[in-house]
């Protein structure tokens, strides 16, 4: 250590070490600066080389760009179609909406042209007679899906509904599950009386119009016969004495209403609208009945019982109770 030392402090030693240093650090940096040789041919290779790179340089540069701008066309065109399905849409809806407006259009005037023609024909007593004539045939020959003619022409629906509501509404045709079909009553009307309404109508108010006859038994007793029923039958109702004075037996009375009410919940048969009817005129017997002596109604009484036997015409059993409550009542009416 201490000879290299030594060595190092030689004035002479330090001089070379230094400039061989020097020497070798303009040397690298000579190379540096000056770099390699090439040739003119490698010159060239590097040249094409780098104009090769540059070329495809721009090419990518110019495919990207293609790309972005096809990309960007494409999403406007598909806005474009979007939009244009959109209008269509949109066209369609409204010619749609035109459509129907015009199909509602004609529906409301075809059924005010049937509403008139129902009116014009129903403003003709003769040919409304004719038109409910045909329909009790029609039904009587089965009826069925196919329309009703009259006279050569499709008789209009609203006629038709027309018809059906008066046939139901008389007791000649019902409207069920089965379809609309004549009743028991009105197949009578051809099967008994050839066809005849106003003849079998005559006949049913004779045998259910009652008589009713009072005689005297004994000392203030009176008896009571109701000729009348559906089936002809004859109900003798002993009252007491007092009726003779104008007394009724109310017990009896309302006894009579609800057994008419009870039948009525299982007279399935009637038209819902029947019972309906039925049930109010019952509510108005009821009403007056329970009502005092000085607020009671016998025209009321006898105006519900008179609707009463004219609803139940044709149906068993219950036009003999009416007239039975009828003969409980009747001393009011003579009063």
């Amino acid at each position: 250590m201490w000879v290299a030392t030594a060595y190092m402090e030689n004035p002479a030693v330090k001089g070379v070490v230094i400039v061989t240093l020097l020497l070798a650090l303009l040397t690298i940096f000579g190379i540096a600066l000056v770099g390699p040789k090439t040739t003119p041919e490698e010159a060239r290779r590097r040249k094409a080389l780098e104009e090769r790179w540059e070329a495809e340089a721009r090419q990518e540069e110019e495919e990207r760009k293609a790309r972005a701008e096809q990309e960007e066309e494409e999403r406007e065109a598909t806005a474009r179609r979007a939009e244009a399905r959109a209008e269509q849409k949109e066209a369609a809806l409204k010619q749609a909406m035109a459509r129907a407006k015009q199909e509602q259009e004609r529906q409301r005037e075809r059924r005010r042209e049937e509403q008139r023609k129902t009116d014009e024909l129903w403003a003709n007593p003769r040919l409304r007679e004719e038109i409910r004539e045909q329909y009790l045939r029609w039904l009587l020959s089965g009826g069925g899906s196919a329309p009703m003619r009259f006279r050569g022409a499709k008789l209009p629906r609203t006629a038709m509904n027309r018809v059906h509501t008066w046939a139901v509404r008389e007791g000649y045709a019902v409207d069920d599950g089965r379809g609309r079909r004549l009743t028991d009553r009105g197949k009578r009307i051809f099967e008994e009386y050839g066809g005849d309404r106003k003849r079998m109508s005559d006949a049913e108010k004779k045998r259910h119009q009652p008589s009713i006859k009072i005689d005297a038994r004994g000392a203030g007793t009176v008896a009571h016969t109701i000729n009348g029923g559906v089936r002809n039958t004859t109900v003798n109702n002993a009252a007491p004495g007092a009726q003779a004075s104008g007394e009724v037996d109310l017990a009896a009375a309302l006894e009579l209403i609800a057994q008419l009410r009870r039948a009525l919940s299982g007279a399935h048969d009637l038209p819902q609208w029947t019972r309906e009817r039925a049930a109010a005129d019952l509510g108005v017997v009821d009403a007056e009945l329970r009502a005092p002596d000085e607020q009671r109604e016998p025209e009321r009484i006898r105006s519900a019982l008179e609707k009463l036997r004219t609803t139940f015409i044709g149906v068993d059993g219950l036009v003999q109770v009416v007239n039975q409550l009828w003969g409980h009542v009747h001393v009011w009416f003579s009063s």
